[in-house]
């Protein structure tokens, strides 16, 4: 189930990092925190180790540092609660998979994915997602080689370079969008090789965006 409660992680000022052994880290036996905000702040480091999931229904709040482990997964919950994000986050996976949540995102602020990204709701209710200040863009930088889950989302005013493009099935462009692209079912995408050998470089495919599994792939 969702939590709730806040999860403040503050160092007073005081460096801190995974690094040099000043963190905050999630217990390995706790594999699927679920919280109601995150705060991190004043110099402070939240860490999640490999494999672990923290479910945020609320807020989550970056402006000092956060480490993900290989496959860890910060989820975006609880359909009755707006999730605002800020600051500048890497994760290692970022997912929503609440249909009818609203997630906004700070404006100019940078949200990195390393491994795998899931945005799904479902034919009855999009995820929508916004910034905080309407026309000016919030930020995905999505890696090459991140898997890419991303279906029936309500999108604005994202800005998706210089990562590989988004490819959203059965979704809304709202408008003010950049790098993303809104896929149509039974397409054929056909791989070029233009750039570079990786197959999770948007560049390298006709459609301008990686296969989705809808898709006729050539090779």
């Amino acid at each position: 189930s969702d939590g709730g409660g806040t999860l403040l992680v503050d160092n007073s000022g005081r460096s801190a990092s995974v690094a040099a052994g000043v963190a905050t880290l999630v217990p390995p036996a706790l594999t699927n925190l679920a919280i109601g905000h995150v705060l991190i702040r004043s110099s402070g480091c939240l860490a999640i180790g490999n494999g672990q999931w923290l479910r945020v229904g609320g807020t989550w709040s970056n402006s000092a540092s956060f480490s993900g482990g290989s496959g860890s997964t910060v989820v975006f919950t609880d359909s009755a609660s707006t999730s605002t994000v800020y600051g500048n986050t890497t994760f290692d996976g970022l997912e929503c998979s609440t249909p009818g949540k609203n997630v906004r995102f700070q404006a100019n602020s940078t949200n990195h994915v390393l491994a795998s990204l899931t945005l799904a709701g479902n034919a009855l209710s999009n995820i929508v997602l916004r910034s905080i200040t309407t026309n000016v863009a919030w930020k995905l930088q999505v890696d090459p080689i991140v898997l890419q889950s991303v279906s029936r989302v309500d999108v604005m005013d994202s800005d998706a370079r210089p990562g590989t493009a988004v490819a959203a099935l059965y979704s809304i462009n709202s408008g003010n969008n950049s790098n993303w692209v809104f896929a149509v079912v039974g397409q054929t995408n056909t791989w070029t090789g233009t750039s570079d050998s990786e197959w999770g470089n948007s560049t390298n495919w006709t459609l301008g965006r990686i296969p989705m599994p809808s898709d006729d792939k050539t090779i």
